[in-house]
């Protein structure tokens, strides 16, 4: 790992001093303008900052007292705090009523007048990560809130890059909120994290994914910066119109981990802070005081393009090297030209008791430039550049350092030469060092895992031993976590036949009926139809005799709904759609009579009563879309459109519920979303019905309505999601192909397809038909 059993020495740090002491805390990111030099900060206490930096940890609400701020500071230190505010529904303007909690942020200025700017404020709410947008005069004391947008690709965001006054794109570090999942993505350096791409007419998509804990991004007209953690180093791309982003290459970081970027608009250098010792770093963010480490430290360096193109890689000059004693966590690193004035602002998350007598973030003014010498802006550092040992000869014979290579390594003089024995000592060392932490990382995933599931996923306590509870928990991971229904049904198989030779548990008791409605849940998804077919209808009057008894009526409900989703969708597949209907008002019913007892129970005050009717309500809205799709099937028209607008107040008061309770969003077992596109799918079958009865302008609405959701919830994980998708653009082609624009309806079939293929859906055949078939029209 990073700085491990290194020391540091301070380089360049002598002419460092602090600004706004007292006022100016935790300056996360700075955005200088450049039409006028004024320098902008997002800042804020660092203690509220815990709920989204560890949001699995115990939180102190009370914090949420302290505000954030947006200062603007001018060359010689005089700033103001910009007020927040918003609109009335009168017009009038009142103080910003939302949560605030500032990570990264841009600015947009308009092309025809750069006084009109548009603040793009990455918000860590309470409840989910969103993007603040911001209209601002230049010189005004207040910015009037424009919207909050919120996407499920950007749950956690970290920074962002404004492309217009509505578009942007931003970087989401993390896939997994919370969660051990989340830990486990952590310690393993997994790359779960993704850039998120929002268009002008507020669509969101993943514009590059798998990033390795993407940080800090910034922007030099079309090239899109993005520093990457994990996988320390710099990430290189392109934006353009038609295609979104295209990977370009990447510079690594051989002894740092890159934080944010400062892209100087005068000279296309880039700065960058990072971190030098992880461990350290994870200290402070984790107890923001100096009495847990001062030994973290921070890096700055600059990189140059070479020849002004950033895909051929980058020179890099290591600026300031703190050992953790002034500035141990630097974030950003901006430069500020005004009125002759040139010099280096620095954000650090805590300075030096002794430097700067400050235990919060603040911002530091590091004046590496005077008026005097401003020339040293275009390239030559005030201070001594200390070169890289090792030189080599380009084959053009020219003289070449490390630099070239993108992997310059800048060392302190005195340091002893490394020679082939010491070499293969170090390569033998590192090996073994990997090996044990890679070895730990398995154990530590798997023994978190398993504890993850006892606590998920709790096994009844009437069933004993612990065989069978392992058993069980390995078909619960193989359901949830890691899917793969072949292996659940044989863990399962296996748990019953060991139940069935104790004799000590009922057959007709609910903990071994659930295990059987599991078994008949992975024998339909591995297609065993007919197999699952035979278990339920066995096991369905002991569950109905257990749902008229008081103690079981609960989980007997629970498994009639379960037990009605299966054999429905048999019945589905086997175009049987009267059985199917029948089935699934069956379930529905069990689903109504739970309800009933929750609804008998509701407490108020209790997020959990929430929970638990929300939970009843997805059940319902799930079973009544099949039901309806099966109406839908059998052209019963009416009633269908019926079943599909309860749907839709459903998830409207699924929506109501949040602002209530807004933590019952996620299944915080499976961190799914199991309410996704449940309104997209309903809209699309508006939509069929009304192409169906002949009234394509009405259908117009409910398609474009459908695909704007599922676009903005797009869940990678959900089939169901992928599925709508694809059955949009398809429903899309439908519509072209009505109109006669052969053309568009090859594009949206090929669009579906494509989107089928992509993630390995089995109904990716469909499509074909309806290509070819066009194809051979055209022909």
């Amino acid at each position: 790992m990073t700085g491990i059993g290194k020391k540091y020495t301070n380089s360049n740090t002598t002419s460092c001093t602090q600004i706004g002491h007292g006022v100016l805390h935790g300056c996360e990111d700075i955005v200088v303008d450049p039409h006028t030099g004024l320098a902008y900060l997002a800042c804020g206490n660092l203690k509220p900052r815990q709920h989204w930096l560890h949001p699995d940890d115990d939180y102190d609400y009370s914090f949420e007292s302290q505000l954030d701020h947006i200062y603007v500071m001018d060359e010689s230190n005089e700033f103001y705090d910009i007020k927040l505010v918003e609109k009335t529904s009168d017009g009038m303007l009142q103080p910003f009523s939302q949560d605030l909690r500032l990570h990264g942020f841009d600015i947009h200025w308009d092309p025809e007048d750069s006084a009109d700017m548009t603040f793009m404020l990455v918000n860590h709410q309470l409840d989910h990560g969103a993007v603040s947008i911001f209209s601002y005069r230049r010189g005004s004391d207040h910015m009037v809130h424009v919207e909050t947008v919120r996407t499920e690709l950007l749950r956690s965001p970290n920074n962002i890059v404004a492309m217009s006054k509505r578009s942007f794109y931003a970087t989401n570090d993390m896939k997994y909120y919370r969660g051990i999942m989340r830990e486990v993505a952590a310690n393993l350096r997994l790359p779960t994290g993704h850039v998120v791409y929002r268009d002008e007419s507020g669509s969101f998509d993943i514009a590059a994914n798998f990033v390795g804990y993407p940080n800090g991004i910034a922007r030099d007209n079309d090239w899109i910066y993005v520093a990457s953690c994990t996988d320390p180093g710099i990430q290189v791309y392109k934006h353009t119109a038609s295609d979104g982003l295209t990977y370009h290459g990447r510079t690594r970081y051989w002894d740092s981990i890159p934080d944010n970027f400062f892209v100087d608009p005068q000279t296309g250098q880039i700065y960058s802070t990072s971190f030098l010792k992880v461990s350290e770093t994870h200290k402070y963010f984790k107890n923001p005081s100096l009495n847990t480490t001062t030994t973290a430290g921070t890096k700055l360096l600059r990189l140059t393009p070479r020849d002004g193109d950033p895909s051929k890689g980058f020179d890099i000059e290591s600026l300031l090297i703190d050992s953790g004693k002034i500035m141990p966590t630097a974030t950003i690193a901006a430069v500020q030209r005004r009125n002759a004035i040139q010099r280096l602002l620095v954000g650090c998350v805590i300075i030096s008791k002794d430097a700067a007598g400050c235990f919060y973030k603040a911002s530091l003014g590091v004046r590496l430039y005077s008026d005097k010498n401003a020339e040293l802006l275009k390239g030559t550092p005030k201070f001594t550049r200390v070169q890289p040992k090792n030189a080599g000869f380009r084959r053009d014979g020219k003289n070449t350092t490390n630099a070239d290579k993108g992997k310059t390594e800048w060392r302190t003089s005195g340091r002893e030469e490394l020679n082939s024995k010491k070499v293969g000592h170090l390569l033998f060392i590192g090996g073994a060092v990997a090996t044990g932490i890679g070895l730990m990382g398995v154990a530590a995933y798997y023994i978190g895992t398993y504890l993850y599931l006892r606590s998920k996923w709790p096994v009844a306590d009437e069933i004993e031993g612990g065989t069978v509870r392992n058993l069980l928990y390995l078909a619960t991971y193989y359901q949830h976590l890691e899917p793969n229904h072949k292996r659940a049904l044989s863990a399962l198989n296996k748990a019953l036949e060991i139940i069935n030779k104790s004799g000590k548990v009922s057959e007709n008791s609910v903990a071994v009926l659930e295990i059987k409605v599991r078994i008949a849940e992975c024998m339909y998804v591995e297609g065993d139809k007919k197999g699952a077919d035979r278990v339920l209808r066995q096991i369905m009057s002991d569950i109905s005799k257990n749902a008229k008894c008081a103690e079981t009526a609960s989980a007997a409900e629970i498994l009639l709904f379960r037990a009605a989703a299966v054999l429905g969708g048999i019945c589905t597949d086997e175009s049987r759609f009267e059985d199917a209907i029948l089935e699934y008002s069956l379930g529905l019913q069990a689903v109504k009579r739970l309800k009933q007892q929750a609804v008998s129970r509701f407490d108020s005050e209790s997020l959990v009563e929430y929970t638990e009717i929300d939970n009843i309500n997805l059940k319902e809205a799930t079973l009544t879309l099949h039901l309806a799709e099966s109406f839908f099937a059998q052209k019963d028209m009416s009633t269908a459109q019926t079943l599909f607008q309860g749907v839709l107040a459903a998830a409207k008061q699924h929506r109501a519920h949040l602002d209530v309770a807004p933590r019952i969003v996620t299944d915080y077992r499976t961190f799914k979303d199991e309410w996704a596109c449940l309104d997209a799918q309903a809209m699309l079958f508006l939509a069929k019905i009304q192409n169906h009865l002949g009234n394509a302008e009405a259908a117009a609405p409910w398609i474009v309505s459908a695909r704007s959701l599922a676009t903005e919830r797009k869940y990678v994980d959900v089939p169901r999601c992928i599925d709508c998708m694809s059955e949009i653009f398809a429903e899309l082609g439908r519509m072209a192909e009505s109109r006669g624009d052969t053309k568009k309806a090859l594009r949206r079939y090929s669009e579906a397809y494509e989107n089928a293929r992509l993630n390995f859906r089995e109904n990716q055949s469909r499509y074909i038909v309806d290509l070819q078939r066009l194809e051979q029209k055209k022909k």
